[in-house]
């Protein structure tokens, strides 16, 4: 037991200096590169480690590679969850999280098999490059997949205002300050605290329980080897065909308290001396429920708080309630074993378990509140309800000009939509003056506010951006506004940058040109009926937002196939574009595809069908929004 909390020592020491540095970076790095910057620097120590081993003998290296292990595995668990929320939408999460998660349980099977396996061949030192072709695989298929779709969608990196390392402590500042401020985010940490006590105490009991009731050592390594077997595949099982399920049935609150409650008749059965039965009863909640249902609940309730926030607010658990809640299990647990009995053990699992409780149905009371909060600051945000004003006053100008330097995106661009309907005279110079304190991508949403107007500074704004841009999705955004103001150097600049790329971006810029040289030439839809045989939804998003640009190139037949794509914003641009062509419903299969698509769409989709529909006098048009309406009663 020495052992142990000297472990859990070190393990708090790495958790806290990798949980300084994440949070100093993780708002202000895009999640995928800093996946990337992550996976790169592991593999870098453990070729370093591999490089020490075999030229000198130091016993620390080994010690030191555990650690390196216990700490990448939590800070990956974190980053991956981040890197999940800044990439999918909250209901794509509630689906999809689970089976993301399972892909650990999954990679844990395949590892310990490889493992096995690659010692046959390879000595064990040697297996630390397994370890990096690991890590280096997965960094190639993030590389690959943003290479292709480009940066994350939902992520919006912080205004940098100073120093690299000051902007990163103001960041930890600006996050131990959320904390405190936060009662979904302070409920969030009190859980975690007392899911890791009742965790290793009810962990330390099972293991009790197996060493002392199971007699003989053959018999206790085929127990114990059942039980994990067992848990692994019911745990994947559960993950990949149950947890979204109930996520969908029953929703994140109820799933929330699955855990804990079977956290306290774990710990109950314990209490009552039901020993054998509870420790089998107990792995199963341990190995598989927390990995089923604890993980993804818990993830999934931070993508609640505010989007700027949500980097800061994950490092907060690996900056300070992992380390300290494991210094305190640690300890709890050496002084607890001198006693001749283990009920004072069995005490501190039952209380930890009834405070996971608990907080956990505090959690599920603040987390709608947090969510409203959350959405009515991106819906409306200013002090005064300037909205209202058809002559703003000069302080009410003032208040919008100011907003547009904040660090908040909606905030940047909700108020620069104020701007350019109520005072559209003072909005050019006030947004222009606003792009060159802000990132590409909301230079580039402010540029698509003053396309009309045109003003003199917005092309040299864009071809700075241009210059500046790392991203093809942002490269291909600003070719095209150049294009929109009718830039004399775009299309020379555009043919180039296309010729140096392969990307669907590239594609589409191609066909901007095809179309600006002459509408109708049938090479425009000889290229559009090869873009749309693609199977990927983004390289049809890129297609079909040339073609909103240009309403007088006639879309090709395929496109109702995007009425069933799963792209919301596909199915969106898609409905506006047909909406125009003539003689749309003599197509059959218009309106079986608009009656499926209504049983799994949202609501905003749902709202455009109705709206296409009502925009159209035919009698099928009609028998469907009226069987619509009977559906609605």
């Amino acid at each position: 037991m020495s052992r142990f909390t000297s472990r859990d020592q070190r393990h708090a020491c790495g958790l806290l200096i990798t949980g300084l540095v994440y949070g100093s970076i993780v708002d202000i790095v895009t999640p995928h590169r800093l996946m990337k910057i992550l996976v790169v620097s592991t593999a870098a120590v453990i070729i370093a480690s591999w490089v020490l081993i075999q030229s000198m003998t130091l016993s620390l290296i080994y010690p030191a590679l555990y650690l390196l292990q216990e700490t990448t595995c939590d800070l990956f668990a974190v980053h991956l969850m981040f890197y999940v929320s800044q990439n999918l939408h909250l209901s794509q999460s509630k689906r999809l999280s689970p089976i993301i998660l399972s892909g650990i349980s999954i990679g844990g099977m395949i590892s310990g098999v490889g493992l096995g396996i690659g010692t046959l061949v390879l000595s064990l030192d040697n297996m630390l490059w397994f370890w990096v072709i690991s890590l280096l695989s997965g960094a190639l298929v993030v590389r690959y997949y943003h290479h292709k779709h480009g940066p994350s969608p939902f992520f919006h990196a912080k205004k940098k205002k100073g120093h690299y390392i000051a902007d990163s402590l103001k960041n930890i500042q600006q996050g131990v300050s959320f904390t405190k401020r936060s009662p979904l985010l302070l409920s969030l940490c009190l859980t975690l605290f007392f899911t890791v006590i009742a965790y290793y105490t009810l962990k330390y009991l099972i293991n009790l329980t197996f060493v002392t009731k199971v007699p003989g050592e053959n018999t206790l390594a085929k127990v114990i080897g059942s039980v994990i077997a067992f848990n692994s595949i019911a745990g994947l099982l559960i993950q990949i065909f149950v947890t979204n399920r109930f996520f969908e049935k029953f929703g994140i609150r109820i799933v929330n308290l699955i855990f804990p409650l079977s956290m306290v008749a774990s710990n109950a059965f314990f209490l009552l001396g039901l020993h054998i039965p509870t420790a089998f009863f107990g792995s199963f909640v341990r190995d598989t429920l927390m990995g089923a249902f604890r993980n993804p609940s818990y993830n999934l309730f931070f993508e609640a708080l505010p989007p700027a926030m949500q980097g800061r607010s994950r490092s907060m658990t690996l900056m300070f309630v992992l380390p300290i809640s494991l210094l305190c299990v640690g300890l709890l647990l050496h002084f607890m074993q001198q006693s001749e009995t283990h009920l004072p053990i069995t005490m501190i699992g039952v209380t930890a378990t009834i405070f996971l409780f608990w907080f956990s149905v505090r959690t599920n009371k603040v987390y709608y509140d947090t969510l409203i909060t959350t959405m009515s600051e991106a819906t409306y945000l200013g002090k005064s309800d300037v909205s209202r004003l058809a002559k703003p006053t000069s302080a009410a100008l003032d208040e919008l000009t100011e907003d547009l330097q904040s660090d908040e995106r909606h905030i940047v661009l909700y108020y620069a939509k104020r701007l350019m309907k109520f005072a559209p005279d003072e909005a050019s110079p006030a947004i222009l003056h606003a792009l060159h304190s802000q990132p590409n991508r909301i230079k580039i949403e402010l540029a698509e506010l003053l396309v009309v107007d045109r003003p003199e500074e917005l092309n040299n704004a864009l071809w700075q951006c241009f210059d500046s841009s790392t991203e093809d999705e942002e490269t291909c955004a600003i070719l095209h506004l150049l294009m929109d103001v009718e830039d004399s150097k775009v299309l020379e600049k555009a043919a180039s940058w296309i010729a140096h790329h392969e990307t669907a971006y590239a594609e589409g810029i191609r066909l901007r040109i095809l179309i600006h040289e002459n509408p109708a030439d049938p090479a425009v839809q000889q290229s559009l009926d090869s873009l749309f045989s693609e199977s990927d939804p983004e390289s049809i998003r890129v297609v079909l937002n040339i073609l909103l640009r240009h309403r007088d190139v006639t879309p090709p037949g395929s496109i109702l196939q995007q009425l069933m794509s799963p792209l919301e914003e596909n199915v969106l641009s898609t409905l506006v574009l047909i909406r125009d062509i003539p003689d749309i419903f003599s197509d059959s299969a218009l309106l079986p595809m608009l009656e499926q698509r209504m049983e799994t769409a949202s609501y905003k989709v749902k709202l455009a069908i109705v709206e296409f529909l009502a925009s159209h006098k035919t009698a099928g048009a009609n028998q469907l929004l009226y069987s619509i309406f009977q559906a609605c009663l």
